[in-house]
């Protein structure tokens, strides 16, 4: 009998120890599992689309979270989902601003707070139905997103809001030239914006940069050394580089020179002035703007001739190397947003990694966080794909499809 005892208790602490050993790497394989969270949209009578429901989607199953019918902005930051949504107030019949927080992880639902701010506050007004324009922090639980104000409609603020305590605070444009934000992006400690200033003769971009902590924001001059910029623009902050961007129709001039061959869609027009040969290059270029530091700088800001970008262009560190990542399409006619490429391409060495073609069209796509895979809704199904980025492989991610696939984004994935 006292036998048996011994042996129980010696049953209970192996598998106490069993348990102990087990559980962690339960618990880590649970977080691994491979999963997307999609935006599934709508259809408008307009022919333009709006969110509707997001979805989390692993290979087996998918799980609703919340609806986002009313959401405007979302962002992220790597373990947290936010969405800046509006609902009429009660009392006012006014929109109410509510910030609802997603555990990126889990895709379980933080907190749905109501805002309280210190001041009225209209969030800017965007083309699309939803726009990546929230900086999320969750070190402090905040976020910050753009603003405008009804009496001077092309007029720049902003708003930095804690989605544990509800409140916020509303800033007004510090600056005579800062005009809406065409960028509003992650930085170190905050944000920046990127805007034409129209105080010159000729629109000229300008960056500017908020610091969460000190509460100031501060103008960054960008160096005019590209000519003209016109076309679509995206600024971004490449960690251990500093702040790019990339112009679809950057203008470039060279004097008495003959055209190169190496530029990517390049048209030259030759002007005569002053008895001097004047060549212009009209091509999608990147173009480096500060260093690291933030600061402006830099030995040189000279132009990247790059191909045509048709999408939203991503970081990610691919093999531990500072890539961007992008969507091409093969038909020049395309409209934007609609790919059927992946092109993955190397800053330091200044070269593509990666250009792979679907097989197929989408017009949405997420590489995961260390870029090794990138998933993309296909339009002809509805059924997400994924993109093994080191065997250059397409397999089918989930069988089931997604509803109207052509107004679904994917917002992250794990």
């Amino acid at each position: 009998m006292l036998s048996q005892v011994i042996l129980s208790k010696y049953t209970s602490l192996w598998m106490c120890m069993l348990l102990a050993l087990i559980l962690p790497q339960l618990t880590t394989h649970a977080q691994e599992i491979q999963h997307v969270v999609v935006v599934v949209g709508d259809r408008m009578p307009n022919g333009l689309s709006r969110p509707k429901q997001l979805v989390a989607i692993t290979q087996n199953s998918s799980t609703n979270i919340a609806d986002v019918s009313h959401a405007k902005f979302f962002g992220e930051d790597g373990s947290t989902l936010a969405f800046l949504t509006a609902a009429l107030s009660e009392k006012t019949n006014e929109p109410a601003w509510h910030l609802l927080i997603i555990d990126s992880l889990k895709s379980t639902i933080i907190a749905n707070s109501l805002i309280t701010s210190d001041s009225s506050f209209t969030p800017e007004m965007m083309m699309t139905p939803l726009s990546r324009l929230l900086v999320v922090d969750s070190n402090i639980s905040e976020v910050c997103f753009p603003t405008f104000d009804f009496q001077h409609l092309d007029s720049f603020g902003f708003v930095n809001a804690n989605w544990k305590t509800g409140t916020a605070q509303t800033h007004q444009n510090p600056y005579d030239i800062l005009k809406l934000s065409d960028d509003f992006v992650p930085i170190p400690m905050g944000f920046a914006i990127s805007f034409l200033d129209k105080t010159k003769q000729t629109s000229k971009l300008t960056a500017a940069l908020f610091n969460i902590t000190t509460q100031g924001m501060r103008l960054v001059p960008l160096p005019d050394v590209y000519g003209k910029s016109f076309g679509f623009r995206q600024i971004i902050f490449l960690p251990t580089v500093g702040l790019i961007e990339y112009s679809q129709e950057s203008v470039s001039y060279s004097t008495n020179a003959v055209p190169t061959t190496n530029l990517v869609n390049t048209t030259e027009t030759p002007v005569t002035v002053v008895r001097r040969n004047v060549v212009e290059h009209v091509q999608p270029a990147f173009f480096r703007l500060t260093d690291v530091a933030l600061s402006t700088n830099l030995v040189s800001s000279a132009a990247i001739p790059t191909s045509n970008v048709n999408s939203e262009i991503v970081v990610r560190p691919v093999d531990g190397k500072p890539c961007l990542i992008w969507g091409e399409n093969s038909d020049p006619k395309s409209r934007f947003g609609v790919i059927s490429d992946i092109v993955i391409f190397d800053w330091n060495s200044k070269r593509e990694l990666l250009r792979k073609s679907l097989e197929t069209s989408t017009s949405s796509f997420q590489p995961n966080a260390d870029g090794s895979k990138i998933y993309f809704i296909d339009l002809k199904d509805g059924k997400i794909n994924c993109l093994d980025v080191k065997s250059q492989t397409i397999a089918r991610f989930s069988d089931e499809p997604v509803p109207n696939p052509a107004s679904s984004t994917i917002v992250a994935a794990y």
